[in-house]
């Protein structure tokens, strides 16, 4: 599956250098982000 987030993407892409931390003000977007991903990879494929 494909997650489109494109405003979050901008934002991510302007405020965040590679390998840089995400700014608390970010974190419960990328949170959820990452909750969706780790739901994806405990279902059986």
């Amino acid at each position: 599956p494909t997650v489109e987030d494109r405003p979050l993407a901008r934002l991510l892409h302007r405020s965040v250098d590679v390998g840089a931390y995400v700014p608390p003000e970010l974190y419960q977007a990328v949170a959820e982000l990452l909750a969706f991903v780790y739901r994806l990879k405990g279902e059986p494929r």
